[in-house]
């Protein structure tokens, strides 16, 4: 949201050619209940990941309600192309990381010009924004900038630096295109590699974000509360560290640590993702 906020405070409208628009929040519970999910009573309460329920639905619920209104009433017929910012959930952290449509090239294009350390060429997740915005003909971009509940000076820097460099691009504004993508040797992939714990305990992460990994190199140590060593992790690809847990304590299945790796397996629109992180 701060890097929203200070895109628009930045913007001279007597220089802007073409228009901007900013959506701040539009998840409003839960904003205010520090979530990412959309709680709405229903036999008790339901949580919702709004972004798993875009380009939504007329008649839906709340969740896919706000998601039809905003899709049809405001960004379709005024939108040329879409930034959706994120960060990591909470007990988690990310790298600065972008994730752009592989089937599309002018995305690609777009994921370039932020000042990124990670890209993932993607084969498109149904429900989030990024991928209902390339199917509606609108390139479009999700941007991770780091972990959740706190503003990130840097994190919101890069933010702004990249769509300033979007409105440069497109001959919005005056500006020259800053630093990119290239500028910090991005490391590109189309895969992304999770390890999750297979038994609870306390973790010790081996590896920070950003870090070159190697298959078989361990990254993790798991222990119970005496101390025991219950469980060492190691990476199965070759890759980047693009996500970390940052909860000491992990439950079975919880992400412990996720690898951005560049497969020859996976087919040209990139491997598929299930993950909730962003």
């Amino acid at each position: 949201m701060a890097a929203v906020q200070q895109v628009f405070a930045k913007l001279d409208a007597w220089t802007l050619s073409g228009n901007v628009i900013g959506i701040l929040g539009p998840n409003r519970p839960g904003v205010e209940w520090v979530t990412r999910k959309w709680p709405t009573s229903n036999l008790g309460t339901n949580l919702i990941n709004p972004n798993r329920t875009w380009p939504g639905e007329e008649s839906g619920n709340t969740v896919q309600r706000q998601c039809w209104l905003i899709t049809n009433r405001l960004i379709k017929g005024n939108v040329d192309v879409g930034v959706d910012y994120h960060t990591g959930g909470t007990g988690s952290d990310f790298a600065l990381f972008v994730f752009a449509y592989a089937k599309d090239a002018e995305s690609l294009r777009m994921a370039e010009l932020f000042p990124v350390d990670q890209i993932m060429a993607d084969p498109g997740l149904p429900g989030t924004l990024e991928y209902a915005l390339v199917q509606a003909g609108i390139p479009a971009l999700t941007v991770e900038l780091g972990g959740p509940r706190g503003f990130d000076a840097e994190m919101i820097r890069i933010g702004v630096e990249g769509a300033e460099n979007l409105l440069a691009h497109y001959k919005m504004t005056d500006r020259p295109v800053g630093q990119t993508a290239k500028d910090r040797n991005v490391f590109r992939g189309n895969d992304l590699e999770d390890i999750p714990s297979v038994t609870g305990g306390f973790v010790e992460l081996l590896v920070k974000l950003n870090d070159e990994v190697k298959k078989g190199q361990k990254v993790a140590i798991q222990r119970n509360a005496f101390g025991d060593v219950v469980h060492e992790y190691t990476a199965g690809v070759d890759g980047r560290v693009a996500i970390i847990g940052t909860d000491a304590i992990r439950e079975r299945g919880v992400n412990i640590v996720t690898i951005l790796a560049s497969s020859a397996d996976c087919p040209a629109e990139g491997c598929p993702y299930q993950g909730d992180d962003e």
